[in-house]
């Protein structure tokens, strides 16, 4: 129960940090409009554990390869680099071979990979240690536990835009401060510290 605690505020904490390094809050914005249509939301989880996992993977893989010397200080970058890479692949691959899904979830595979890197990055020296098997479970985890953040926080964006509350603060605002609150109660549920 409690890695399920520290899994879930890891994810909501993942979107707080997320919305702080993006501007115009682009990723829950695009999450939460995602979230709003049943069909994008299972997708863009997908994609996440997708990428996630081939990020894991070939980073595993390619950094003891590439820097044997510097692999604990570049898995980072190059788990970074291989999200990139698989975006980019399976941008190409589905637009080539499967136009009529990429037209219909294309454009919810930037986010993910973003989202991917994101959510990777927290956990990047937990990840370090992380073998093949291990990664793979992670990916899904995280795919798995985004998905879920996703069918919590959907309905924030409508609820939040109650006509009680400060014009400044209605819809994605209030979502945001949300969000911001269930991390900080996740974050004392686990025994966490910020600093």
């Amino acid at each position: 129960m409690t890695l399920l605690i520290q899994t879930l505020w890891a994810i909501l904490a993942a979107l707080t940090v997320e919305n702080l390094l993006l501007p115009g809050t682009l990723g829950l914005s695009r999450m939460l409009r995602s979230a709003r249509k049943p069909e994008h939301r299972l997708w863009y989880a997908g994609f996440v554990a997708i990428f996630s996992a081939v990020s894991l993977e070939l980073s595993l893989l390619i950094t003891p390869q590439l820097f044997p010397a510097f692999g604990e200080v570049l898995r980072p970058f190059c788990l970074a680099l291989c999200a990139g890479a698989a975006y980019c692949a399976a941008s190409f691959a589905l637009s080539r071979f499967a136009p009529g899904f990429f037209r219909r979830h294309g454009a919810t595979l930037a986010p993910a990979a973003v989202n991917t890197i994101v959510l990777a990055m927290p956990f990047a020296r937990q990840t370090l240690a992380l073998g093949a098997l291990e990664g793979l479970g992670y990916a899904f985890g995280t795919g798995l536990m985004f998905y879920l953040a996703s069918l919590i926080l959907a309905p924030a964006y409508d609820r939040c835009a109650s006509q009680d509350a400060p014009a400044c603060f209605r819809g994605l605002p209030a979502a945001l401060l949300t969000i911001a609150v269930l991390s900080l109660a996740f974050l004392g549920f686990t025994g966490g510290k910020i600093f």
